[in-house]
């Protein structure tokens, strides 16, 4: 899967620069395709990573992955936007040339680690990892990802929809946020999202991993999502640029936490070999919260002015908090299926 998905990119990244030549802009709008159908590298990342963990290390190694991937999100954009004054068509070709590094090192030192696709397992062991996802208590086959088998999981992951459009919707109209309120440009604004941006990765790396024993995933997602809640509000009632950067600091802090604890917290709740199937719902789930809140919180921003998407993503942000509350509670008093008792 893992290969597809850099395959994918690669395909998709080389069409790019061709379009660019070519001024055609079907071609580049085709060009996302196949990066959308198939760079999914961080849904595969999450799953290989909780394979090849134990569920106390998870959340510590999940942490990890973050930063590997909050860092490239603060160096990629950064580099990109140097290279492309002078030479816009060299981004794209820089990125093909990593992908086809990545799709390297994953071909040569990468094993398989799904439990029911390793070659190097024992059969015994084999066996009882196809019988714990293949059967519920009368026979009936379950395998990969669906609502009945995991019905905790879709609770978990209606609740985060909240919480994830409520910053969703401060995330995409942020820079008019930012120009309309305090007069930013662009580059400011730039620098604000790489002051956030560098929060989170230090969160990620620092934090987050110390707070193994002092704090359950649970309790820890419930105070991301309340510290979400906190931040979005802060930000639309801050006045001045320092009430500003600090909400900003708070919002940091809140996504790293949340974000974790959700990532842990889900694959947890999956037998191992349906680790993939589950990371794929969740990121299934937050592409649409990616597709509803732009407009919800540009509908907000146009008739109830620059502050409207902050506030109301606060409200949904508690909204979600509480949902989340509920959604844990049950996840652990209610085994809903056979294969949850499994997992209980």
């Amino acid at each position: 899967m893992l290969q597809i998905s850099l395959m994918g990119a690669i395909i998709g990244y080389s069409l790019i620069p061709a379009a660019v030549w070519a001024t055609s802009l079907p071609l580049l709008f085709f060009s996302r395709l196949p990066i959308g159908l198939c760079k999914q590298t961080q849904t595969v990342a999450r799953a290989v990573t909780s394979d090849c963990t134990s569920l106390t290390d998870r959340r510590s190694a999940l942490a990890r992955l973050g930063v590997a991937t909050g860092a490239g999100f603060i160096i990629g954009p950064a580099i990109g936007g140097i290279i492309s004054a002078r030479a816009p068509l060299v981004p794209p070709i820089i990125a093909v040339c990593l992908f086809l590094v990545a799709l390297a090192i994953v071909t040569v030192s990468l094993p398989e680690t799904s439990p029911k696709m390793r070659t190097d397992l024992p059969p015994k062991r084999k066996q009882d990892a196809t019988d714990a996802s293949s059967e519920d208590g009368e026979g009936e086959q379950l395998t990969g990802f669906s609502p009945s088998k995991y019905p905790q999981v879709m609770r978990i992951l209606g609740a985060r929809c909240l919480v994830d459009v409520a910053y969703l919707m401060v995330e995409t109209t942020f820079a008019i946020y930012t120009t309309q309120r305090f007069n930013l440009a662009a580059k400011q604004t730039g620098l604000v999202l790489s002051y956030a941006g560098l929060l989170t990765v230090l969160m990620q790396l620092v934090a987050i991993p110390r707070m193994h024993g002092l704090m359950s995933e649970h309790s820890m997602l419930i105070a991301g999502a309340s510290t979400l809640a906190v931040a979005l509000g802060c930000i639309a009632a801050a006045g001045t640029m320092p009430l500003f950067l600090a909400a900003i600091a708070i919002l940091a802090i809140g996504r790293a936490l949340f974000r974790t604890a959700t990532d842990t917290v889900i694959t947890k709740c999956a037998l191992p070999e349906d680790n993939g199937a589950v990371s794929g719902a969740s990121d299934a789930a937050e592409s649409v919260c990616r597709v509803i809140a732009p407009a919800v919180g540009g509908f907000l921003m146009q008739w109830y002015g620059s502050t409207a998407p902050a506030l109301g993503g606060a409200i949904a942000a508690l909204a979600g908090t509480l949902a989340l509350h509920l959604a844990l509670r049950w996840a652990v008093s209610d085994a809903a299926t056979p294969v949850e008792k499994k997992i209980q």
